[in-house]
């Protein structure tokens, strides 16, 4: 999938679904749903083995365009206390990367 479609899929999700904006995991489902995937209907063996053959977006690539856009949008950033939460978590994982 092209990185400006899957923003446009991304900047849609965030704006119907403010609870997205916070969750990455919640955002890929919506993104997909979007895309007319809907995860039921298969195994975890099955869709981590086949999710690239079929053309879709891993979650990683769904999380960058999540950034990019919030960003560059203030309304569609997720609330302050999952922000401050991400931030410990940039902390703990940067003090983690030095060996600390």
């Amino acid at each position: 999938m092209k990185l400006k479609a899957l923003e446009s899929k991304v900047r849609k999700c965030l704006k119907n679904y403010p609870e997205t904006r916070g969750s990455d995991d919640l955002l890929y489902i919506e993104v997909l749903k979007e895309m007319g995937i809907f995860l039921g209907q298969y195994t975890a063996d099955y869709w981590f083995r086949n999710y690239r053959k079929m053309g879709l977006p891993s979650i990683e690539s769904v999380g960058r365009c999540r950034r990019k856009i919030q960003e560059k949008n203030e309304a569609l950033k997720p609330i302050k206390e999952i922000e401050l939460q991400r931030r410990a978590q940039e902390k703990t994982f940067y003090n983690y990367s030095l060996g600390f």
